[in-house]
């Protein structure tokens, strides 16, 4: 009986955020996407995998943690699992089931996100070997 646990999601609170975020892809190692409903109703956050797909930061090394709430047939999973192919990016299926009202926040021009969810022990071990490898 695998325990769950929450993890925390960082929300930015800078105006500036797009020139923050575009800088850190640009020179980060890894970088991991937390899918869920809200992420993919969200324009800012699909405008991040856009700034990802089109760094010139080539080293970087991405994983997508995708929620079992998502509809895997939207359009967007398409372009995730092609970039994942192409740049040996880990796409990782929750197990863990949605959890509602955690931390709603909502953002200007987007769908509240919930910025805490739920993941199991196992699947938090996989992230974190992800995110140790050089």
């Amino acid at each position: 009986n695998d325990k769950i646990e929450n993890l925390d999601v960082f929300k930015m609170k800078n105006p500036f955020w797009d020139i923050g975020y575009k800088n850190g892809i640009e020179h980060a190692d890894k970088m991991v996407l937390f899918i869920t409903p809200e992420w993919m109703a969200s324009k800012f956050c699909i405008q991040e995998f856009e700034w990802l797909r089109e760094t010139n930061n080539k080293n970087i090394k991405a994983a997508f943690f995708v929620y079992k709430d998502v509809d895997v047939d939207d359009p967007i999973m398409d372009d995730i699992h092609k970039y994942a192919e192409s740049n040996g990016s880990l796409v990782m299926k929750a197990i863990s089931p949605p959890e509602d009202g955690l931390h709603e926040i909502s953002i200007r021009d987007s769908l509240p996100l919930s910025f805490k969810r739920l993941m199991r022990r196992s699947e938090y071990n996989s992230l974190k070997d992800f995110l140790s490898e050089d």
